[in-house]
């Protein structure tokens, strides 16, 4: 086996071992989030994922220079359309009196 089979493997692995402890223990982790910390988590989860598709589109914007893939520039301009998405909802969430 190619050591890519091997890393993808194993992070599907680990994916669905993650998420089935999440599903077992759901009850659990719900009543430890404090209801009123809601806003302030969502506010930092999405900044985080606002970030991460910035992020994806400038890579994918500076990398086009040596590629010339349109594939790659397409994909970083989708990112960047869902991050200004992501940023116009995180700004008008109506929980978050914050911002």
């Amino acid at each position: 086996m190619s050591s890519f089979f091997k890393k993808n493997v194993l992070t599907v692995v680990t994916s669905i071992f993650i998420l089935t402890l999440v599903a077992i223990y759901h009850a659990e982790i719900s009543s430890a989030i404090n209801v009123k910390s809601y806003p302030g988590i969502h506010a930092v989860l999405e900044f985080f994922t606002i970030s991460m598709g910035f992020s994806i589109f400038t890579y994918g914007w500076k990398t086009f220079t040596y590629t010339k893939s349109l594939q790659l520039l397409l994909l970083s301009y989708t990112f960047l359309t869902v991050g200004l998405i992501d940023l116009l909802h995180a700004l008008s969430y109506h929980g978050m009196r914050f911002l």
